[in-house]
């Protein structure tokens, strides 16, 4: 997976998160996704991650995958796309207490 569609794919998830998680929050993000739904679609809906978000509870993520996932090509690990999803959820959801680990493995 290249770096770009590991990015697009922690933004998919990132706006899945928050399409799923619950009546009305879609509609308060500020920052536009230009993807269709259908390109979004986990088929199921993240119910009780969205739930704990919206409440403030810790929610942790635990990214897996090769290079990319681990940051290869990118100028530091503050910006390799987990830790971009991790600032994109804080600021999103700033009562809640996110992890994101980067479980990346270069090869």
């Amino acid at each position: 997976m290249t770096h770009r569609l590991a990015a697009l794919a922690a933004i998919l998830f990132a706006a899945a998160l928050v399409t799923h998680a619950g009546p009305g929050l879609a509609q308060s993000q500020t920052d536009e996704c230009s993807a269709p739904p259908s390109a979004m679609a986990l088929g199921a809906p993240l119910n009780h991650t969205g739930e704990r978000l919206i409440e403030g509870l810790p929610v942790k993520i635990v990214a897996i995958g090769s290079s990319s996932t681990a940051g290869a090509g990118a100028s530091d690990s503050a910006h390799a796309y987990p830790s971009q999803l991790a600032a994109a959820l804080e600021r999103r959801f700033p009562r809640a207490a996110v992890t994101v680990l980067n479980k990346g493995v270069n090869g």
